[in-house]
Formats: C-alpha cells, structure tokens, sequence
C-alpha cells in the first residue's frame, strides 16, 4: 500500500515567527489593556477610582516586563516591512 506524503513545512516568515514569540504575547496584552485605561472628559486618566488605578498598574507592568524581555532587533526587522 503507498502513502501519501505531505509536502514539508514552509520555514516561517519573520512576521510568523514573532507573532509566536513572547514579546508578541506580551505587546498584544499592552494594546488590549490600553484600551481598558479609563479617561476623564479632560483627556486625563482616571486615577481617582480604584478601577481606574488597576487597570492603569495592570498596564504599568505590562509595558515594563514588555521593556525587560523584548528583544528590539526583531522589532525593527519586523516593523521595518511597514
């Protein structure tokens, strides 16, 4: 009985590749839970509630572990394609 084979992987493109990176996983949650921060209708954040404060350190911390881990050569070979 003959089987049939598939064709092999394609190697993944540098946009792939850093879409499965940590960095990636880490700079979406940034853009996500910027959308969360909460604005007053001075253009200011709202760090008056308590809501508005755990979102704002939510979002803190995630642009500091994004500063810590990032590897900012694939940034720029990544974003250098737009």
């Amino acid at each position: 009985m003959i089987r049939i084979s598939t064709a092999p992987a394609r190697p993944l493109t540098d946009l792939e590749e850093f879409k499965r990176s940590p960095d990636f996983l880490i700079l979406e949650q940034v853009v996500i839970t910027s959308t969360q921060l909460l604005q007053k209708s001075n253009q200011k954040y709202d760090l008056d509630s308590s809501e508005g404060q755990k979102i704002c350190k939510k979002y803190l911390n995630l642009l500091e572990k994004l500063c810590d881990v990032t590897d900012f050569s694939l940034f720029k070979t990544v974003f250098s394609h737009f």
